[in-house]
């Protein structure tokens, strides 16, 4: 399925319209004057003033995926990168620990906000609706409300619009058998074409079997 066409639920949220991969390198992020790299064969290190600065991480192409900033009081933010050439997220790190994720537009426009102690998601109210690609143009829709108890809640009312306003009776649909993944998706995929994937653990024979017995529980014949 790697070349199959597909759609992205979090494009749509994030307003992305872009297709082709860009490679951007790290020397092209704005660094503070003074700045030293280190090369290692894992990651580069950015030294400033003899204190650990950021952390540059790279995928299995060599390009970048994320930046690590730190202060003195230890890791402060992480910034994800798309292999499209932009910052998708970044996560707030207090004392050490992740404190929320911020989602962002190919522009950088805040998104939406995950917040990890409750997991409840925040919309910007300056952006509150999300884009789907009809027939070569690209509509807006507004989000239900600007508040949602869990990403799982916001990812279900988008992926169910685009079902509605989007889909076609030819479209099969391809759902990673996990179960909290399954127990999203299957109920509003009942009536659709739908396979399968099963990667990791794929010869567990408990997960397979959890897995089947989620299946059944929303509706399919396994």
């Amino acid at each position: 399925i790697f070349h199959a066409p597909y759609w992205s639920c979090f494009d749509a949220i994030q307003e992305v319209q872009r297709k082709m991969v860009r490679t951007i390198s790290f020397h092209d992020l704005a660094w503070p004057d003074g700045i030293e790299f280190i090369y290692t064969p894992f990651c580069v290190i950015a030294m400033l003033n003899g204190r650990k600065y950021a952390q540059v991480e790279f995928g299995e192409i060599g390009n970048m995926i994320l930046v690590d900033l730190f202060s003195e009081r230890g890791l402060e933010r992480r910034n994800i990168y798309d292999d499209r050439g932009f910052v998708s997220s970044s996560i707030i790190f207090q004392n050490n620990q992740p404190a929320f994720r911020d989602y962002y537009t190919a522009e950088g426009i805040r998104k939406c906000r995950l917040f990890c102690d409750s997991m409840r998601v925040e919309i910007n109210p300056d952006r509150p609706y999300f884009l789907f690609e009809k027939n070569g143009v690209w509509e807006q829709y507004s989000f239900a409300g600007l508040q949602y108890d869990s990403l799982e809640d916001l990812v279900s009312e988008v992926v169910a619009r685009y079902i509605a306003e989007c889909s076609q009776e030819k479209d099969i649909f391809c759902i990673a058998t996990h179960s909290q993944i399954v127990n999203m998706l299957a109920p509003l995929l009942s009536n659709k074409n739908t396979i399968f994937s099963f990667f990791e653990n794929r010869f567990d024979l408990n997960c397979s079997e959890e897995s089947a017995e989620c299946l059944r529980k929303s509706g399919f014949v396994v």
